[in-house]
């Protein structure tokens, strides 16, 4: 029995040191691959296991991955966040450490492409031509393999939109390719855009199509003329020829002095308006709209309601974000039975003024269009 237990403790302590050999052989390919988290773990485990001198290997290996792997996890972030000059400092103290790590090497490259951009040189005009022959194959390959070729893919496209370098028909006919304008050369998209910025009229040119809006209108209300107070959300989407909607959700204060804050009447308006845009420019338009309003109101105590209908008109112009408008409302019904309105209401309520701040939008509609 004694000697059995020889045995096995002569065996085991022969096959200890192999085990943590195999450790740090795998260890090492990880190590030389790049992959520090696997490398970690292989180190680790022999640390663990290894006695003596395989120990202190071990451990330096061991200290080397760790440092390593949050070296490329620091560069990784700064690349992340497009903080390139840190990025490429943190990876090359990873290459130097290990110079086998094929993912340090190619991300410094990125890192030195975005710091110190290849000097891209015209297109002659012999190569416009081949542009044309689609010898640089169609978009959206096209521009990466001009920018391959050393040649400034958004120069080359600028002078062929202007026709430079067109070959003639019978070249055109014998290379037996179309134009890089034509329809199988362009994007989806590009053609949409191009067709739409020839061929709609009047069509919008800016996407701030929703936003806040403030009031004032005066009204006269069982003899007194009340101060209006407004103030809503605005929405207009816009479509073609100018054509477009009015619309939004308004809350309205009635008092007798703009200058105190308290009200006797509360409304609540949803205007319902068809408009006409004239688009001058991204920065400049006017408009006109008219169309009808529901409204909701309420007396101070909020235990007595009415539902009456507005037709409603005006106009307006809006420079880059801000909008003015001026229109009228006129109530339809006869407001003069209501606890509301009191004894004597005139119909019509006086001019409304308002501004708007208006926000963009993401409409992919109005994307289509030239100027955006």
């Amino acid at each position: 029995m004694l000697k059995l237990i020889t045995i096995l403790f002569f065996i085991a302590i022969t096959a200890f040191p192999s085990y943590c050999q195999t450790y740090i052989q795998d260890g090492d390919r990880c190590f030389d691959g790049g992959d520090y988290v696997c490398a970690v773990t292989n180190y680790n485990n022999a640390f663990i296991n290894a006695m003596g001198k395989d120990k202190q290997i071990a451990e330096i290996k061991l200290t080397r991955a760790k440092w390593c792997a949050e070296h490329i996890k620091t560069a990784n972030q700064s690349f992340s966040a497009k903080n390139y000059l840190t990025a490429k400092d943190e990876y090359q103290k990873v290459l130097d450490s290990n110079p086998k790590d094929s993912y340090a090497q190619s991300q410094i490259v990125k890192c030195d492409n975005v710091l110190n951009p290849p000097k891209l040189r015209k297109a002659t005009t012999a190569e416009l031509t081949d542009i044309w022959n689609n010898k640089f194959g169609i978009q959206p390959q096209r521009r990466e393999n001009l920018i391959n070729e050393g040649i400034d893919a958004d120069d080359a496209q600028k002078r062929i939109n202007s026709g430079e370098g067109k070959p003639q028909e019978k070249e055109k006919q014998a290379s037996g390719r179309t134009s890089p304008n034509s329809k199988q050369s362009s994007s989806p998209k590009e053609q949409t855009t191009q067709s739409n910025a020839k061929k709609c009229f009047n069509c919008p040119k800016t996407q701030n199509t929703w936003g806040l809006t403030l009031g004032y209108a005066q009204q006269t209300i069982d003899y007194y003329s009340m101060d209006v107070i407004q103030f809503g959300l605005k929405a207009e989407p816009l479509f073609r020829y100018g054509f477009g909607l009015n619309t939004g959700i308004n809350l309205l204060g009635y008092s007798k002095n703009f200058f105190e804050s308290d009200f006797e009447t509360y409304a609540v308006n949803i205007p319902l308006h068809f408009e006409y845009r004239l688009n001058f420019s991204k920065w400049f338009n006017a408009f006109a709209y008219g169309g009808v309003g529901f409204n909701a109101l309420s007396n101070l105590y909020f235990d007595n309601y009415s539902f009456p209908a507005t037709f409603e008109y005006g106009g307006g112009f809006r420079i880059s974000h801000v909008q003015f408008n001026i229109g009228r409302s006129l109530y339809l019904g006869n407001l003069r039975n209501t606890q509301n309105f009191g004894k004597h209401t005139e119909m019509y309520q006086k001019l409304n003024l308002s501004v708007s701040y208006m926000f963009r939008s993401h409409d992919p509609y109005l994307k289509k269009y030239k100027g955006f």
